[in-house]
């Protein structure tokens, strides 16, 4: 069984969502399936996922959208898309935010995805750009780590149990 954990991080928290939502299914799955190989790439260099046989596709949010790198992997890559299993994370400094919703539950419809998770994010102003750093005081949103790495452990022991699941149906 082969899993693509591919993702698009502007400053490493959703990066970081996406290696530990890998770890955890190479740690369940590889209990259960022989040769299991799941790869956490990120977006701009996730190839022939017609070689895979499920996706999780994760995209920090900005401004109420997923970032134009993940935005630009699910329009090319669509129709594969589309004939397997797709799961769809979202990271942000606070979780959702207003106006989220719609493109978010238009990416999970587009692709019938089996999920669409929203984590909360981490805010570091050292990261952040002048122009960010402007929009964060604007918004007031203070700084932190609001990960909830046993969510995102959970979530991804989920995923694994569907896919074993899928797979014992198969056989």
């Amino acid at each position: 069984m082969r899993v693509l954990v591919t993702y698009a991080s502007r400053h490493g928290s959703t990066a970081e969502i996406a290696e530990r939502v890998g770890q955890v299914l190479r740690v369940v799955l590889g209990m259960h399936v022989p040769d299991v190989q799941v790869d956490v790439v990120p977006v701009a260099k996730a190839r022939g996922i017609e070689e895979y046989d499920a996706v999780v596709i994760g995209s920090a949010i900005y401004l109420g959208r997923w970032l134009r790198p993940a935005r630009r992997f699910l329009r090319a890559e669509s129709a594969r898309l589309r004939r397997r299993p797709v799961w769809l994370f979202s990271s942000g400094p606070v979780g959702a935010g207003p106006g989220q919703g719609d493109e978010l539950s238009e990416l999970t419809e587009l692709f019938g995805a089996k999920d669409h998770r929203i984590f909360a994010g981490r805010l570091r102003s050292a990261d952040l750009g002048v122009a960010e750093r402007t929009l964060v005081r604007a918004a007031h949103a203070a700084e932190g780590d609001y990960r909830d790495w046993a969510e995102v452990t959970e979530w991804a022991g989920q995923l694994a149990d569907h896919l074993l699941a899928s797979q014992a149906m198969a056989h």
